[in-house]
């Protein structure tokens, strides 16, 4: 594989929500992680999770159409996120036809060992906990 000038930096993912404060309180209040507002940037938010990775929300004038997953937690401890999120009233989502042939049973898909769930913010972004080792192994299989 030849290098990049791309692969020295950082991917961030944008996100666009139709009710931009209520998207901000469903990722600071309910997934507890820190939000910053931007007021340079007309009020667009950062929000900062693990290892240095941000998602940017910004204020959208129609509804998401997202029909996959547009970003992923990648975790050790899936089920202990798929239990937290529960703890906060989040509704898992349930899909068949996965990679595989999976689906979801109550909201959490069964990969060998592992636990993964999909479910919505408020603009409708499909998110996902996954376990770091999936997507680890696929990385290097790639």
């Amino acid at each position: 594989m030849t290098d990049s000038i791309l692969s020295s930096g950082e991917l961030a993912a944008d996100l666009f929500c139709e009710d931009l404060d209520r998207c901000v309180a469903f990722y600071r209040d309910t997934l507890g992680l820190t939000v910053e507002v931007l007021p340079d940037m007309g009020g667009d938010v950062i929000v900062h999770a693990g290892n240095g990775s941000k998602l940017g929300l910004h204020k959208s004038d129609r509804p998401s159409t997202n029909d996959h997953t547009a970003v992923s937690f990648l975790l050790e401890d899936t089920q202990g996120a798929i239990d937290y999120l529960r703890s906060k009233g989040v509704k898992l989502e349930d899909y068949e036809g996965l990679p595989g042939g999976m689906k979801t049973v109550d909201g959490v898909a069964t990969f060998g060992e592992h636990k993964i769930s999909w479910f919505k913010d408020p603009g409708g972004n499909i998110l996902c906990v996954s376990p770091r080792a999936v997507a680890q192994s696929s990385a290097k299989a790639a």
